[in-house]
């Protein structure tokens, strides 16, 4: 009897990588704003 041997790990699919970006700019937006930093421009822009 063989055994069944499971593939290696791929990558993430793209859209659950964009989902989890999202929300880790947000993150970080919601940190600058609690600490009156001023926003990063980068940021912004991804995030639109």
């Amino acid at each position: 009897m063989m055994k069944y041997q499971m593939p290696p790990l791929g990558l993430k699919p793209k859209y659950i990588h964009n989902q989890q970006r999202i929300i880790e700019i947000r993150e970080a937006i919601y940190r600058y704003i609690d600490k009156c930093y001023p926003l990063p421009t980068e940021r912004i822009e991804e995030w639109n």
